[in-house]
């Protein structure tokens, strides 16, 4: 199987592209993937103190380098787009562990854009402007905020020179067909 990473930000069409992509037999995109989660939490167990009483790297190395095939074992399918904010220092850290070079797939819509799709939903539910503002400013934290981690994530890829591609959200909904054709060249569906 070949695994590329998706990382996007919320509100840039990911679940559309997911729904069209995920209608080709051979291809399928995860929702939110806990998949850094895994890695996360099987690394942080080398720190444990029952590990370090008998350190065995080689056994756990074995079951992170084999985390993506053990989990998307029973997914039969040619390619997997695991979605998630896999450009962080961490994530990439991660994953460069396990995929020398993996190939990362951004969806790019204008920030404003999407902070815009958020606000609209809050004064929707009534929030006043300093719950919005309380709300834009938890959005954008680099650490833990929906688009923060995001932008992170998709400037990292870009400064360390990973490989990738940008694709843009106004192409999938306004250019649906090139857009699908040049997403299938990249990813050679």
């Amino acid at each position: 199987k070949n695994i590329y990473f998706l990382s996007s930000l919320p509100r840039a069409g990911n679940t559309l592209l997911g729904s069209i992509i995920n209608d080709n037999k051979n291809i399928k995109c995860t929702a939110n993937s806990i998949t850094p989660f895994i890695l996360d939490n099987l690394f942080k167990l080398k720190e444990h103190i029952t590990f370090k009483n008998f350190p065995d790297h080689k056994s756990l190395d074995n079951l992170i380098k084999n985390v993506f095939e053990k989990y998307y074992e029973n997914w039969n399918v040619n390619v997997i787009i695991d979605r998630s904010v896999w450009g962080t220092p961490g994530n990439l850290k991660f994953l460069k562990h396990i995929i020398k070079k993996p190939k990362f797939i951004l969806l790019i819509r204008p920030v404003l854009e999407c902070i815009s799709s958020f606000v609209r939903l809050k004064l929707e539910e009534g929030a006043d402007k300093n719950a919005i503002k309380n709300y834009v400013y938890d959005l954008m934290d680099v650490h833990t905020g929906l688009i923060g981690k995001s932008l992170w994530s998709i400037e990292n890829i870009i400064k360390t020179k990973q490989n990738y591609k940008i694709f843009y959200y106004k192409d999938l909904v306004n250019n649906t067909d090139f857009f699908l054709e040049d997403f299938s060249k990249y990813v050679k569906v």
